[in-house]
């Protein structure tokens, strides 16, 4: 019997809220451990270029930029027949016409906001349309500071919106550093660190 598959959309309406980041690190931290892939709807495609500039000897995920409902269902369709066991949806960052069909695809939905008031007053939309798939959800913070005012009242206030908040990602500029070259945090640091003492050494030449 083949495994499940299982679709985790990550999906928010705000823009900056750190959507692409935790799609990007969620798939490279299934990747190695088992079959995964990842689709691109965001027109942006900046998942796609991020895994693209991956060096070729690490494990990784497979990549799949996907502009239109019929692309993502033919993606969809041959992950589940091929064996992978996890699909992660890097979503539109905003509302259109395929947004409800794909939240609907998803086993999970994890919505990203930062702990700011911007952040905040603009959920309520994302929070309608997830509700409205009837799929397992929660919020994932982002750029979670927990020594700030901000971090301390922020579960009070998204706990109106009837979806737990079941991770975080911590405020490392690692995870921006690992852009330009393919990298996760961890390895955007120890990697941006042996660029640096390179240049020291050269320049000590």
């Amino acid at each position: 019997m083949a495994e499940k598959c299982t679709v985790i959309c990550v999906f928010s309406n705000k823009g900056g809220s750190g959507k692409t980041t935790i799609a990007v690190h969620l798939a490279l931290a299934y990747a190695q451990l088992t079959k995964t892939a990842l689709l691109d709807v965001d027109p942006q495609g900046t998942a796609t270029e991020w895994l693209r500039r991956r060096p070729p000897e690490l494990k990784n995920p497979l990549a799949v930029p996907c502009h239109g409902r019929d692309a993502v269902e033919r993606a969809l369709n041959l992950a589940r027949s091929e064996g992978f066991a996890f699909v992660i949806i890097d979503m539109p960052p905003h509302a259109t016409a395929q947004i409800a069909w794909l939240l609907q695809e998803a086993d999970l939905i994890l919505v990203p906001t930062r702990p700011s008031a911007p952040d905040l007053v603009t959920i309520q939309q994302t929070v309608d349309l997830v509700h409205a798939a009837k799929r397992k959800a929660g919020f994932i913070l982002n750029a979670f500071r927990p020594q700030l005012v901000e971090a301390k009242e922020i579960a009070p206030l998204l706990a109106k919106h009837s979806l737990p908040i079941i991770g975080f990602l911590g405020d490392r500029i690692a995870y921006s550093r690992g852009l330009p070259v393919g990298l996760g945090g961890p390895r955007a640091w120890r990697s941006a660190g042996r660029r640096r003492g390179d240049e020291a050494g050269q320049e000590g030449h």
